[in-house]
């Protein structure tokens, strides 16, 4: 189900007793998640939410978070 913007409703997923979750495959295919694939798993807030990124995405993120952070300085390694 299409939402808002380019966001969509894919389904739910139950936790089994491992406490895995499959993705559905629409969401899979949509986002490009495939085996092998690294995500990072974000939670909290006060809606106790999950968000899920790409490593990829997230470390490019990341990335510019700190450059912005240390903008300025010199010889960080």
């Amino acid at each position: 189900m299409k939402c808002m913007n380019r966001h969509h409703i894919y389904g739910t997923a139950t936790v089994n007793d491992k406490g895995q979750i499959v993705i559905p495959a629409e969401a899979r295919k949509d986002l490009g998640i495939g085996p092998d694939t690294k995500l990072v798993i974000i939670g909290g807030g006060p809606k106790n939410m999950l968000h899920v990124v790409s490593a990829e995405e997230f470390e490019k993120k990341m990335q510019g978070v700190m450059g912005w952070f240390f903008r300025g300085e010199t010889g960080v390694s």
